[in-house]
């Protein structure tokens, strides 16, 4: 069974790629990941590029597609 509110983020820092997990949130623009801090940004310094949220993601199963970002947010703090 898969949840399509769970699922994997993934993201390019340079020429090295990773994944994080990340959660669908009820938003005003239906278009809300949640995630950690460190999977957005480096800390004080740049935003990842390529980032992107597949819902349900599971051994290489894509069933509801891929979502790119459009805009990357993290908090103050973390920034």
């Amino acid at each position: 069974t898969y949840n399509p509110a769970h699922g994997k983020v993934f993201f390019s820092d340079g020429a090295s790629n990773y994944v994080c997990s990340g959660t669908a949130l009820t938003s005003g623009n239906e278009s809300v990941v949640w995630t950690a801090g460190h999977c957005v940004n480096e800390g004080p310094g740049g935003f990842y590029t390529n980032w992107a949220f597949v819902p349900a993601y599971k051994d290489g199963a894509r069933p509801y597609g891929t979502w790119t970002a459009r805009t990357l947010l993290t908090t103050s703090a973390w920034a």
